[in-house]
C-alpha cells in the first residue's frame, strides 16, 4: 500500500509539473478583446472585488445570457487579490485546470482501479489542444470551474457508493449545486452518474432489463432507484435548464433557424470534435455558423458516428468502457451541440472540455486492452503513451501561442476560418487598442464585405472614422446600414451613438427613439437618450430615462451624478444632493459628482459642507483651474460669513 501511494504521488507531482510547464506563459498574457472587457477589463462592478453590492449582482445579474453567480465572485476574488487583474485571472485558470487533471486522475483511479489508464487519461485531458480555449481564456472561467466541481461531485458519489447514507449523499448534491453556479452546462452530470452506475461502478447491468423473471423485475427495480436516487439533482438540472434557456431567449440569443439545418449542424459538429481530437489543425477561437447544409461535412460525420455506434453495440457488452465512454461523449455535448442554436458559432473547443473525457477512456482502456491480448511489452506501450503525451504537449504550446493577446487570437482565426467576419471585427478592435487604428479599419471594412450589416463592425467602424474626422464617410456607413435593415434597432443605436457624438442632438433623439420603438431595451441607450434629452432642455423626459438605465445599472455614479445635474436644472435640490451622494458613495474619487454637490451645498448656503468636497476635488485634479477658483471663492465667502458672524456680535453686546 505504501508502494501505491508513493507511486500515486509521483503521478500527481508528473501530471502537475508537465501541466504548468506547458501552461504557465499564459500567465503573462493579456485580456483579449472577445468577452474578456465584459467580464473583467472593463467591469466595474466585477474589479471592486468582493463586496455586498458585488455578490448580490452576482446572483441576479443574467449578463452575457447566462446566470453562473460563482463565476462572477471567482472573478472578484481575483480581483480583491492583485492589481495585475489579467496575470491573476489566468494563474487561476491553470491552477484550477491543474487541480481539475488531479481529480480526474483520482476518480479514475479509485473507480477502475486502472492506475496507468487514469493517469494517461487525465495526462490526454491535461496536455490536449482541444482544452487550450477554456483554460488560457480568463472568460472561460465558467468552465475550468464548473469542472472542478463536476469531478468533485463524481468524488463525493463514490464515496456515497462506498457506503451510502443521507450525510454522504449531502456533499453530493451541494457540490453539483456549486457546479451549476458556476456553468449551466453542468446539467448533463446526473446522466454521467447514471453511466457511472452501470461501469465502472457496477451498480446495475442494463443487459438484463429486458428479461424476464425475478431477475430481470429486480434489475429494473434498481434502475429505477438510481434514478430515483439523484431526483434532487435532476430537480436543479430542471431548473437551471428553464433559467438558461429564459435568459437566452430574453436576451434574444437564441438563433432562428430551420430544422434540417440546426441536424445538419448538430451531425457536423459531433464528428468535427472528433477529427480535432486526433488532428487538432486550425483550431479558432469562433467558427461561424455556416447556416446551410454542409453535405459533405454532414455525411462524413454521419458515417462515422454510425461506425463507432456500431462498433460500440457489438463490443459493448463484454466491454462497457466503450459504452460508457460513446455515451459520455455524445450526452455531455447535447446542451451544446446546437439542438437549440445559442450565438452565431457552429461548435467551440471549449464545449470539448469534458465530453472528450469519454472518448479518452475508450481509447485508453481499448489500447491497454489489445496490448494486454496481444503481449505487447509495456515498455513499448509506456513508450508509446509518453510520445504521445510529448506530441499533444508541443501543439498544445504553440496553439497557447496565440492567446497571448487579441492580434495574435484573431490573426489566427483569419487564417484558419473562411469568411470569419466576428473573426474580422475583433482583429480590428485588437488593432485599434494597439494604436493600429489604419489597419483596424481596413479589418472592419473587410468584415463588412463578408457581413454588410453587422452592426458591431458597423459601430467601430463609424466610431473610428469620426474620431478621425472622417464624418461624412461615418454617416454614409450608418445611413447605408439603417437603409438595408430599417427596422434594426441595434443599427439605428449605432447611427444614434454617432451623432450623439457629433452632438447632433435633436438627431440622436429620433433614432434612440426609434430604436426604443423597434424593442431595444438596452441600458446604454436609455443613457445617451437621457442626456441628449438634458441639452435640449427637455428635463422631465431626460430624468425618466435616467430612472430607467438606473433600475438596470443601479450601480452606475455617472449616472447619479448626471441625474442629479439634471434635477439641479429643476431645482429639485433634495433628490439633486441625494444622487450625488450616491455617486460619492459608488465611487469617492468621482471629480464631477464632488464639484456638482459643493455647488449646490454653495446655493443652499452650506459653505463648510461645499469647502470639503471642493477640497476633494482639488486633489483628484490639482490642475483644474475652475476647481481651484471655485475653491478660493468658496474660503473667502466662509471668511466674510465669520466676519458677519463677530459684527453681529459686537452690535449686540
Amino acid at each position: 500500500m505504501k508502494r501505491a501511494s508513493r507511486k500515486s504521488e509521483l503521478i500527481f507531482a508528473a501530471l502537475a509539473i508537465v501541466t504548468i510547464m506547458v501552461y504557465w506563459q499564459v500567465t503573462g498574457f493579456d485580456f483579449v478583446d472577445f468577452d474578456d472587457d465584459i467580464y473583467v477589463e472593463e467591469n466595474q462592478i466585477v474589479q471592486r472585488g468582493l463586496t455586498r453590492e458585488g455578490f448580490v449582482w452576482a446572483f441576479t445579474t443574467g449578463r452575457t445570457g447566462n446566470w453562473h453567480p460563482l463565476t462572477w465572485l471567482s472573478l472578484m476574488l481575483d480581483c480583491q487579490l492583485s492589481q495585475n487583474l489579467a496575470r491573476c485571472c489566468h494563474t487561476t485558470n491553470v491552477l484550477i485546470h491543474i487541480a481539475n487533471t488531479l481529480l480526474l486522475f483520482w476518480v479514475l483511479k479509485r473507480m477502475t482501479s486502472a492506475f496507468w489508464c487514469s493517469a494517461f487519461v487525465a495526462a490526454l485531458f491535461a496536455l490536449h489542444p482541444l482544452h487550450v480555449e477554456s483554460v488560457a481564456w480568463i472568460s472561460e472561467r465558467k468552465d475550468v470551474l464548473s469542472t472542478l466541481f463536476f469531478f468533485l461531485t463524481i468524488l463525493f458519489y463514490i464515496r456515497y457508493v462506498e457506503r451510502r447514507g443521507f450525510f454522504r449523499y449531502v456533499p453530493v448534491v451541494l457540490c453539483f449545486a456549486l457546479g451549476l453556479l458556476a456553468k449551466a452546462m453542468l446539467v448533463t452530470l446526473p446522466f454521467a452518474l447514471l453511466l457511472l452506475d452501470y461501469w465502472p461502478l457496477g451498480r446495475f447491468r442494463p443487459g438484463k432489463l429486458a428479461a424476464g423473471g425475478e431477475e430481470g423485475k429486480n434489475t429494473r427495480k434498481a434502475a429505477g432507484l438510481l434514478v430515483f436516487e439523484k431526483a434532487p439533482l435532476f430537480v436543479l438540472t430542471v431548473i437551471l435548464c428553464l433559467v438558461t434557456y429564459l435568459l437566452h431567449k430574453s436576451t434574444k440569443g437564441i438563433m432562428d433557424l430551420d430544422l434540417d439545418v440546426q441536424l445538419a449542424n448538430v451531425v457536423a459538429s459531433y464528428g468535427r470534435y472528433i477529427g480535432r481530437m486526433f488532428w487538432p489543425r486550425g483550431l479558432a477561437v469562433i467558427y461561424l455558423h455556416p447556416n446551410r447544409i454542409e453535405v459533405g461535412v454532414m455525411v462524413i460525420s454521419l458515417i462515422v458516428l454510425i461506425c463507432i455506434s456500431a462498433v460500440v453495440i457489438f463490443l459493448g457488452r463484454r466491454r462497457p468502457y466503450l459504452v460508457v465512454g460513446w455515451l459520455w461523449y455524445i450526452g455531455l455535448l447535447i446542451p451544446v451541440i446546437g439542438f437549440v442554436q445559442i450565438g452565431n458559432h457552429s461548435m467551440a473547443d471549449r464545449y470539448s472540455y469534458v465530453p472528450l473525457i469519454g472518448l479518452f477512456i475508450m481509447l485508453t482502456w481499448s489500447a491497454a486492452e489489445l496490448a494486454k491480448a496481444k503481449h505487447y511489452p509495456k515498455g513499448a506501450l509506456a513508450t508509446a503513451g509518453i510520445l504521445i503525451v510529448l506530441l499533444l504537449s508541443v501543439c498544445t504550446v504553440f496553439q497557447i501561442r496565440h492567446w497571448q493577446n487579441g492580434v495574435t487570437l484573431f490573426a489566427r482565426a483569419i487564417d484558419v476560418t473562411g469568411g470569419n467576419y466576428v473573426a474580422y471585427n475583433n482583429f480590428g478592435m485588437a488593432l485599434d487598442r494597439a494604436g493600429k487604428v489604419d489597419e483596424a479599419i481596413e479589418q472592419w471594412k473587410q468584415a463588412l464585405r463578408l457581413n454588410p450589416n453587422h452592426y458591431k463592425v458597423i459601430g467601430n467602424l463609424v466610431r473610428v472614422l469620426v474620431e478621425k474626422g472622417h464624418i461624412e464617410e461615418a454617416l454614409f456607413y450608418y445611413s447605408k446600414s439603417v437603409g438595408w435593415s430599417p427596422d434594426d434597432c441595434r443599427t439605428r443605436t449605432s447611427l444614434a451613438d454617432t451623432l450623439f457624438r457629433l452632438r447632433g442632438y435633436h438627431r440622436a433623439v429620433e433614432h434612440y427613439e426609434a430604436a426604443l420603438a423597434a424593442g431595444c431595451d438596452d441600458a446604454s441607450i436609455h443613457y445617451n437618450l437621457a442626456v441628449a434629452l438634458s441639452h435640449q432642455g427637455r428635463y422631465d423626459d431626460s430624468i425618466l430615462h435616467y430612472s430607467k438605465f438606473l433600475q438596470q445599472q443601479p450601480d452606475s455614479f455617472r449616472a447619479h451624478n448626471n441625474l442629479g445635474a439634471v434635477l439641479m436644472s429643476k431645482r429639485d435640490d433634495a433628490e439633486a444632493i441625494r444622487h450625488f451622494q450616491e455617486a460619492l458613495r459608488l465611487n469617492w474619487d468621482y471629480f464631477g459628482a464632488h464639484m456638482n454637490l459643493a455647488t449646490i451645498l454653495m446655493e443652499r448656503g452650506n459653505i463648510p459642507e461645499a469647502i470639503k468636497h471642493y477640497e476633494q476635488a482639488v486633489r483628484i485634479d490639482p490642475n483644474d483651474i475652475t476647481a481651484r477658483r471655485e475653491l478660493e471663492n468658496a474660503r473667502e465667502a466662509a471668511g466674510k460669513q465669520a466676519e458677519g458672524r463677530r459684527v453681529t456680535g459686537r452690535d449686540t453686546i
